[in-house]
């Protein structure tokens, strides 16, 4: 999406209704939950509701966007029961590979509906209470109408690692670092920078932070203490030619391998304060995300070439996943056992197989639903049912505007892109219909330099043929611009086998 800075929901239906929205609940800090909350506040300005470290991450945006001082933002935790509208609200803690994450109970006038959020069940957890699988009992006690489950890791059977052994992975690699360490992770994995600090101050090593978010997270979390760090571990940019090459390590932002993050420039020689020096070693410590393959292993490659040793997912365990396996869904679902189940969270395929476990579980299959963006499912005290559907898309922003950028913009710079531009520009005298100068030609993107010269002759001598045309005859000059690009087009293509977008322009004076 040439030129777009960042995708997000398209908010139209929830603007028109806005005088039905009491309140928002945010189950944790992660950027695909918190992202796009400013936009919304932007137009609905109401309360909203999350844990310390998930509003703590939300002011540092807010912020920015000059929202902070009217936002309503209510802290929650475990012992919190709010009112909204006619809905009471009860929070469980849960584990993800963030802290403060809750799952969400909704007692409604119709029947509880429990909202699982982005869930594992960790038995070690690092520096946090493991799933408060009671309380989920409990409500389940208490006869769960509706439950919507986490889908994402539902293709996968078993249980998921527990963080702690990521630990252990790690502490392994720095045991035997003989050289600088790099390590790149999502910027808000806090349990994962936390034991990296920890292993810092194990080893005798300093820590240089490098990344936007990556600086902003952790400085959050110090100062609300969900990371705790003796001083002196982290230091600043310009304190690193003070110390070896074997007692640093660099946290970075990257492990998607976006362009513009600091692991990708480090690998291709861009970054202001680094570079990689032989036998670097660099740690990858995140999963890569469907469809970003390619981009990480380009930076992947690119640092093997420069000498570095390159630890990912698939050779060591350096990576643990915040959603659950599908034995830990067995699990919740036999301690909640709700009448009506919604698998939600992930890919298509994914809320399938969560579908087809509850099925394995004894659910009847008429009490599973599977749902697409943009279905309303009304909840009835004695059904379910999806009976209305509104359109749902996704909002460009692109430099200050939000949703202004359409898809016909987008087509046309994917095609300035791939294809490039040819501009002409023709002077005529409106009332003698003569050439007043030599048409401009400027051809950008699409052709080589070697081949130039020979297609911008033929593209003037048939410039040339048009004009004389319209000067010979009674041509209106949208003809005449209809019949240069469309002759420009055709040659264009028999020549470079390319479609450019041809630009005439014809002033008249």
């Amino acid at each position: 999406m040439p030129g777009v800075d960042i995708v997000i929901p398209d908010m139209s239906y929830l603007i028109k209704n806005k005088h039905k929205i009491k309140g928002v609940v945010i189950t944790h800090g992660h950027e695909d939950h918190i992202g796009a909350v400013g936009y919304l506040l932007k137009e609905i300005n109401t309360p909203v509701y999350g844990a310390k470290l998930t509003l703590g991450l939300l002011e540092s945006k807010l912020n920015e966007m000059g929202l902070l001082t009217t936002a309503k933002l209510n802290i929650i935790d475990s012992s919190t029961k709010i009112s909204i509208g006619c809905f009471k609200l009860e929070f469980i803690p849960v584990n993800h590979s963030i802290p403060d994450t809750y799952a969400v109970a909704i007692i409604s006038p119709v029947g509880i509906i429990l909202h699982t959020a982005d869930f594992k069940i960790d038995f070690n957890p690092v520096n946090e209470k493991v799933t408060d699988l009671n309380r989920f009992s409990e409500l389940g006690s208490r006869n769960v109408l509706l439950m919507m489950a986490d889908s994402t890791n539902a293709t996968k059977e078993g249980h998921s690692m527990s963080e702690k052994a990521v630990g252990d992975s790690l502490d392994n690699l720095f045991r035997k670092a003989l050289s600088r360490i790099i390590v790149a992770s999502f910027a808000s994995n806090i349990h994962r920078i936390q034991q990296v600090l920890n292993l810092s101050e194990k080893y005798r090593k300093k820590v240089c932070i490098f990344g936007y978010s990556m600086r902003n997270n952790i400085k959050k979390s110090i100062e609300l203490g969900y990371i705790q760090v003796k001083k002196g571990v982290i230091i600043e940019d310009f304190e690193i030619k003070n110390y070896k090459s074997k007692d640093m390590v660099f946290i970075v932002t990257g492990s998607q391998g976006e362009t513009n993050s600091a692991l990708s420039k480090v690998a291709f020689k861009k970054h202001p304060k680094i570079s990689i020096e032989k036998n670097d070693l660099v740690i990858i410590s995140a999963s890569v995300i469907p469809g970003n393959e390619k981009f990480l292993y380009r930076v992947i490659n690119e640092l093997f070439k420069n000498g570095a040793n390159v630890i990912y997912q698939t050779l060591n365990e350096v990576h643990a996943s915040g959603h659950a396996y599908r034995q830990e869904l067995r699990l919740l679902l036999t301690l909640v056992r709700p009448k009506y189940y919604i698998p939600v969270h992930g890919e298509f395929m994914h809320m399938e197989s969560n579908a087809m476990l509850a099925m394995e579980m004894g659910m009847n299959e008429n009490n599973i639903f599977l749902l697409e963006n943009g279905d309303i499912m009304n909840v009835y005290s004695n059904r379910i049912a999806v009976e209305d559907r509104i359109n749902v898309g996704a909002s460009f922003i692109d430099g200050s505007g939000v949703g202004e950028l359409g898809d016909d913009v987008l087509k046309e710079r994917v095609i300035l892109a791939q294809d490039g531009i040819l501009n002409v520009s023709v002077v005529l005298d409106k009332s003698e219909r003569t050439v007043k100068a030599e048409p401009v030609i400027i051809a950008k993107g699409f052709m080589y330099e070697k081949e130039s010269d020979d297609i911008i002759r033929k593209i003037r001598i048939m410039l040339n043929e048009d004009i004389e045309k319209y000067t010979k005859t009674s041509m209106s000059i949208s003809e005449l611009q209809n019949s240069i690009k469309k002759r420009l087009r055709t040659y264009l293509y028999q020549e470079t086998k390319r479609n450019p977008v041809v630009l005439p322009v014809i002033m008249e004076v």
